[in-house]
């Protein structure tokens, strides 16, 4: 993981094209990383239209797990969003594809490698408790 950030910070490639804007970094804390021009605001929409038609639903979190090894969905109160997975005909969608391509450059990492993209839809009053945070992008703070 260090090498991927450090070849996303340092190479004049990733540095023109994303802009990346450094938060913290080892050894002061963990990578915390923003790129702009990830996607462009009409892949953006694209996206964003894919999730309302797949449906956007309540964001669910993993609640206890089952007798039979799967676990329940737990509504959180420190995640309020909307939610779509982009399977079937949306990870076909030439749109997806396109940006996914460019995650895969900019991570090193083979979309084969990942799970579905989970698309979400944030309200003006809806939140994700920092307690939450892992990784998160987004397109715009409209979207």
């Amino acid at each position: 993981m260090n090498r991927m950030f450090e070849r996303i910070t340092t190479e004049e490639y990733y540095k023109e094209r994303y802009q990346p804007t450094i938060y913290s970094k080892p050894p002061e804390g963990p990578w915390v990383v923003t790129l702009d021009n990830v996607a462009t605001s009409e892949e953006c929409q694209h996206m964003i239209e894919l999730g309302a038609k797949k449906g956007y639903k309540r964001s669910k979190d993993v609640g206890k797990k089952k007798f039979d090894g799967t676990y329940d969905a737990a509504e959180s109160k420190t995640r309020t969003s909307s939610n779509a997975w982009c399977v079937e005909d949306c990870w076909e969608d030439e749109i997806h594809q396109k940006v996914l391509r460019k995650v895969e450059n900019i991570t090193g990492i083979p979309d084969i490698n990942s799970e579905y993209w989970q698309l979400l839809q944030y309200q003006e009053t809806q939140f994700y408790g920092k307690e939450n945070l892992i990784f998160s992008g987004h397109c715009s703070e409209d979207t």
